[in-house]
């Protein structure tokens, strides 16, 4: 075989793959239901669920503030003792990674903490006729930030 044909099947081939991707990207566009929507996020969850007013919706949208900026640090010393966890793995001494475990998991137990009194707070934002709603409410916050279609589903059913 002549170089001249190898580089012909080469080209031919390689156009042909590039057909088949670009063919593949066409009909894989993405879709409105690939879209993030608003409505799914969980602060609209709960502001439609508890049938929220305008007043509690300011009030919660400040807990939000609060509760994300204590996430957030959360994450961030996860994340930086992680990165000292790993930076250790050569390390023969398990003490400090036995350590380092220690502290990622007491970061991931105030997170869930702060979950926790996150939705206690908005308990406090909601009104007697309210609870009832409320209640409903926790009976999915465990699975509430791993799939919001599951609130939403329960949400047509109340």
């Amino acid at each position: 075989m002549n170089k001249i044909t190898l580089l012909t099947m080469a080209t031919i081939s390689m156009l042909l793959v590039n057909l088949v991707l670009v063919g593949l990207m066409w009909t894989h566009r993405p879709t409105e239901e690939d879209e993030p929507r608003p409505e799914m996020e969980p602060k609209n969850i709960i502001i439609r669920r508890l049938h929220f007013d305008g007043d509690q919706i300011q009030n919660y949208e400040s807990l939000i503030q609060i509760h994300r900026n204590s996430i957030r640090e959360f994450e961030r010393k996860i994340l930086e003792n992680k990165n000292a966890l790993y930076q250790n793995i050569l390390n023969p001494n398990n003490s400090v990674a036995d350590s380092l475990e220690q502290v990622i998991a007491a970061f991931t137990v105030q997170i869930e903490n702060t979950n926790y009194h996150h939705f206690k707070d908005i308990q406090k934002l909601c009104r007697p006729d309210q609870m009832e709603d409320f209640k409903k409410l926790t009976t999915d916050l465990a699975e509430f930030f791993v799939n919001h279609n599951k609130m939403d589903r329960h949400s047509a059913k109340d």
